[in-house]
């Protein structure tokens, strides 16, 4: 994506809705290590499927968070 287009959506979202946020670019398999090491997300979106196969194994705190998560009803 080119760098205005990111500045342009980040932007447009933040007048339309209020909401702040940081959006994070790298590689799928930078992702998911970030993740894996702790690093705080809301929103993880991977291109390469076999990367989200990896924080989606019942050992990593992704899956555990995740299942926490679903089974307190929070989102």
């Amino acid at each position: 994506m080119h760098e205005c287009s990111k500045h342009g959506f980040s932007t447009s979202f933040i007048i339309v809705t209020g909401t702040r946020f940081s959006l994070s670019f790298g590689s799928s398999g930078q992702m998911v290590q970030q993740a894996l090491n702790g690093a705080p997300f809301q929103l993880l979106l991977l291109a390469d499927a076999s990367h989200a196969a990896i924080i989606e194994q019942p050992d990593t705190i992704v899956h555990r968070l995740d299942r926490f998560v679903r089974e307190r009803g929070v989102f």
